[in-house]
């Protein structure tokens, strides 16, 4: 199978089975900004696109949930997005997770399952801590600002890292 016409932004293993994968391509040099999310369930041997509804932005991060039943992608435009992936079914949707990040490029993503957290690293504008429901990371009031960005609202269920 032809792939990658593009350049790999990000791989990511399904941590509860190994034959399942993502990957995540630039489409930056090829003169746009689109993304590009790829799965395979038999360990690469055939791949299906999965970027489905995401925003018009790159991909620059995958992350799957420790169970194995959630992806996380983090864009380009600031946007933190989660696919669920147990059941192979039709009309599989992104839906957003959290709001108020800076608007700013999402670099990188890491689950905390003990907390139900995800920690979000962003290009210039710091670390976010977003809570998943049940998480025990408490939330901040809306319209907190992140420290050192005045101006950038944090939403109320981001915390900004000191």
């Amino acid at each position: 199978t032809t792939l990658f016409r593009s350049w790999v932004q990000s791989i990511a293993v399904d941590p509860a089975n190994a034959n399942v994968a993502y990957v995540s391509l630039s489409t930056f040099r090829a003169g746009y900004d689109l993304p590009d999310v790829q799965e395979t369930t038999d360990g690469g041997r055939h791949w299906a696109n999965i970027t489905a509804n995401l925003p018009l932005s790159t991909v620059t991060s995958l992350t799957p949930a420790p169970s194995g039943h959630l992806l996380y992608a983090t864009l380009n435009n600031g946007t933190v997005a989660r696919l669920r992936t147990s059941g192979r079914m039709p009309g599989r949707a992104w839906a957003q997770v959290g709001t108020g990040l800076p608007d700013s490029p999402v670099m990188d993503l890491a689950y905390d399952a003990p907390a139900r957290a995800l920690y979000v690293a962003t290009f210039g504008h710091g670390f976010y801590v977003l809570p998943l429901s049940g998480g025990k990371v408490p939330a901040v009031p809306a319209g907190t600002p992140a420290p050192g960005n005045q101006g950038n609202g944090l939403a109320h269920n981001l915390r900004a890292i000191p």
